[in-house]
């Protein structure tokens, strides 16, 4: 595995009705301090050279930083993911050194599911984190999460992120998938919108500006299969008996040590790869090929096991939370 998203923890501030990993209260086995660090050992061993810090909000880890430094003297990339409400100028000078990408949050109110005067409060407070990022030179990205009941007021934010001349390397259209949290808020999910039609709401003198505007999808017609950007079918397949490494993957490292080859599938027991401490570097490289082989039997052409989504006739099967497409510059 070339790259690790870490859940360092699953405590979270939020109770967002999306949150595909439930975040909110510690998991049960959750990692020791000690064993935090023996993990990330573990992964450098395993060759990762990239380690992004996520959760649940990573910032509610009180350790957080000395992981982060810990993981930097291995020689491996940091990559950081937070709702951006516990940030703050010291914080984002520390990040600013410490990681290599960087990915704030901007939520909707119905999202969060808070009161207005919460709700108020947290953008105010957003807008002023993101403006600090603007004006620290942070290479940043900002994900916004669309919802059935939001998605028109995606290009209000989008707005206001350039009315208020924030920076962002990328803005980045997130589709929800019933997963974890979702699963309960069905009817919010957005993974079979086409976020090409919301972009076509963008007004003129933003797609002419700097702003670099990213979407998702979860099919598209195999006419466009070899569209820049767009890879086709689970990557998972890729991973093969003679190179378990797939620059394309997206594997998660629960908060307990549970390694998964894709966000998609954390905590799917079936398609654990191991434990990141109770299992050794030979016992996981070998679970990753089996897995792969289970996978390509399960999927045969398209069809994705968390999601149990097949495509369409005529269209392939994109997975929505690490393929993009850029349709703005």
């Amino acid at each position: 595995m070339e790259k690790v998203t870490f859940l360092v923890s699953n405590k979270c501030n939020f109770r967002c009705k999306h949150c595909f990993v439930n975040a909110g209260s510690k998991i049960q086995n959750e990692l020791s301090e000690e064993n935090k660090y023996k993990a990330i050992d573990n992964l450098v061993n395993l060759g990762v050279k990239k380690i992004t810090f996520s959760g649940g909000e990573p910032l509610m880890e009180k350790n957080l930083f000395k992981y982060i430094k810990y993981a930097k003297s291995k020689n491996v990339a940091i990559g950081f993911l937070t709702n951006g409400l516990l940030l703050d100028e010291k914080k984002i000078e520390q990040l600013k050194k410490l990681v290599d990408t960087f990915s704030i949050s901007l939520y909707s109110q119905d999202i969060l599911g808070v009161e207005n005067e919460f709700y108020s409060s947290y953008i105010n407070k957003t807008i002023r984190n993101l403006k600090i990022l603007t004006e620290k030179h942070f290479n940043f990205q900002i994900t916004i999460p669309i919802s059935t009941n939001n998605k028109d007021k995606a290009i209000d934010y989008i707005k206001l992120i350039y009315n208020e001349k924030i920076k962002a390397r990328t803005i980045r259209i997130y589709m929800i998938t019933p997963l974890g949290r979702a699963k309960q808020n069905k009817a919010m999910c957005t993974e079979k919108f086409n976020c090409s039609d919301l972009l076509k709401q963008v007004p003129d003198y933003i797609k002419q500006s700097n702003l670099n505007i990213s979407t998702e999808f979860s099919s598209i017609d195999r006419n466009e299969e070899k569209i820049s950007r767009f890879y086709a079918y689970c990557p998972i397949i890729n991973y093969t008996s003679k190179n378990y490494i797939n620059k394309y993957g997206d594997p998660h490292m629960d908060a307990n040590g549970d390694l998964y080859l894709c966000g998609l599938l954390l905590r799917e027991k079936e398609y654990c790869i191991g434990n990141i401490l109770k299992n050794s570097q030979e016992e996981i490289i070998d679970n990753i090929r089996k897995l792969s082989n289970l996978i390509k039997t399960k999927i045969k052409e398209d069809c994705c096991p968390a999601l149990n989504r097949h495509a369409k006739k005529n269209e392939i099967l994109v997975c929505p939370v690490i393929y993009l497409k850029t349709e703005i510059k």
